[in-house]
């Protein structure tokens, strides 16, 4: 029998490393962040950032691939918007870099 784990530390930064990730926001995007990794099927050990970026330290399946488990995490789901574009988050809306 074999044993798979895998480990990856995914690091996402705001749109021209703007400082929208605020102390109020910063504990409801880390706790969206960290379901989303689990509603893929994967284990959110650490969920952690500052003002312009945010560090996943999660454990995916090896039923998806990283491509598909980033594209999927960075597009989110109808929760994502909401939290993105509610009144917490300034003006300029939270979006994360291209990449």
């Amino acid at each position: 029998m074999s044993h798979i784990n895998l480990l990856y530390h995914i690091v996402y930064a705001t749109k021209e490393r703007a400082p929208l990730i605020t102390k109020t926001l910063r504990p409801r995007l880390h706790e969206y962040l960290g379901g989303i990794v689990r509603g893929l099927g994967g284990v959110a050990l650490e969920v952690d950032g500052v003002a312009d970026h945010v560090h996943i330290l999660a454990k995916l399946p090896p039923t998806i691939s990283v491509s598909e488990f980033l594209s999927k995490l960075k597009s989110g789901s109808p929760a994502s918007q909401a939290l993105m574009c509610s009144a917490s988050v300034p003006q300029a809306r939270l979006r994360l870099a291209r990449g």
